[in-house]
């Protein structure tokens, strides 16, 4: 049977569930009322009406699109159905068939990647969509533009994102739910791999899966070093940690049966028991897990995917090592599993922090959201939801430029 009766026919039986009644409004008033925003649940039974009487009387063997085109030539069509044919040709979006819902994803995404300018492409492609993100420093280089200019763009770039994902965009939805049904509360990227909506060969540039592109793009999901969590990847890869930590204390022989088994008790796949273990800093010895050497940097990371934020000098305290805070940091600078949130202070990139610049650029990326002025207590509300910086220093930044303060409120200058 071929992927389209699959289709059709699945559509047939979801209309056997919820019916379409004829509408027995008026021409003009069944027209005005298709051009406002036609419900979500109301266009899908229009689609699977018309995908059922298809089946029945025409063919098994086309496409959503084509089918709507050769029913809609028809005559004598029974009211539900042109009643149907209405409601689609008025959607916004007017292929819904899951034949061809991949077709109309990857329209919608690649259409958007159009219309970006060559800094919004640079920036999506290197650091949002980036399989290993750049700085926002090292872009800045690249563009000739201060590192708060690429955090706007960046910004700016999610907030368009997002309105591709609005409920009523359903190929886009569908993509996702999909995604979601077919994986665990936390899994490798790589288990959905086969969502393949075509998205390498239509964008130039792109590193990362289609299943990781929606996953970042919608925010629906975290993607953090190649996993996907639902909703956070942070909170099940700290869990899973424990988990291990926990066996290897433990002592038990059959340690690496006994984490599988947890693994596999919590729908994630067992065969990735391995490369969780090694990622949490132990090693398998026969069935056994045992720690392995750790760096420093192994060490910070697991500090940090148990605390959500650590100044440096909390993390050398909890570490119990004697190196100068400068030092530390040169260390922590380099390792792409730690985030700097602050002047002094750490995350594990799990924790979905945005990396700190300079508190000008915070200053100003807090007033450009705002798209407007904001008294003091705000914007220091406003920056310390992502940032860790003092109220004091903020205070002694925004009285000079590219600042200005006046009636109690602070804007640029």
């Amino acid at each position: 049977m071929s992927t389209a009766s699959v289709a059709f026919r699945a559509a047939a039986a979801a209309v056997q569930a919820a019916p379409v009644d004829a509408d027995r409004r008026t021409p003009d008033a069944q027209e005005d009322a298709l051009v406002e925003a036609t419900p979500t649940a109301e266009l899908a039974r229009a689609v699977a009406t018309i995908a059922d009487w298809t089946v029945r009387f025409i063919a098994t063997d086309m496409t959503f699109a084509e089918a709507l085109d050769v029913v809609d030539g028809l005559d004598g069509l029974p009211p539900d159905i042109e009643h149907a044919i209405r409601i689609v040709r008025h959607a916004a979006v007017q292929t819904l068939a899951p034949d061809s819902r991949r077709w109309c994803a990857r329209t919608a995404l690649t259409d958007w990647f159009d219309s970006l300018d060559p800094q919004e492409s640079h920036v999506l492609l290197r650091r949002t969509l980036a399989r290993s993100p750049r700085t926002l420093r090292s872009l800045a280089t690249d563009l000739d533009c201060s590192a708060e200019r690429v955090r706007t763009i960046e910004s700016q770039l999610l907030a368009h994102a997002a309105l591709l994902f609005r409920p009523s965009w359903l190929p886009l939805a569908q993509a996702l739910a999909e995604m979601r049904a077919r994986s665990s509360p936390v899994a490798r990227v790589r288990v959905l791999d086969d969502i393949d909506l075509g998205l390498s060969a239509a964008i130039p540039g792109l590193e990362v899966s289609d299943a990781e592109c929606l996953a970042r793009l919608s925010r629906e999901a975290t993607v953090d070093d190649g996993l996907i969590g639902w909703p956070s990847a942070a909170a099940w890869a700290a869990r899973i940690e424990t988990e291990i930590a926990g066996i290897a204390d433990s002592g038990d022989e059959q340690g690496l049966d006994r984490f599988k088994a947890f693994l596999s008790s919590h729908l994630i796949d067992a065969n990735d028991g391995p490369d969780w273990i090694d990622r949490a800093g132990f090693t398998i010895r026969g069935t056994a897990i045992v720690p392995r050497a750790r760096t420093l940097a192994d060490q910070a990371h697991r500090a940090l995917l148990a605390n959500d934020v650590m100044s440096t000098d909390e993390i050398a305290q909890a570490l119990g090592v004697r190196r100068s805070s400068t030092s530390l940091r040169r260390a922590l600078n380099h390792d792409a599993r730690l985030v700097q949130v602050g002047p002094k202070h750490w995350a594990a990139v799990e924790r979905g922090r945005r990396e700190y610049a300079s508190l000008t650029a915070c200053i100003a990326d807090a007033l450009d959201r705002a798209d407007g002025p904001l008294r003091f207590d705000q914007l220091v509300e406003r920056i310390s939801a992502d940032f860790v910086v003092s109220a004091a220093s903020v205070r002694v930044m925004v009285g000079r430029p590219p600042f200005a303060t006046a009636a109690g409120e602070i804007r640029r200058a």
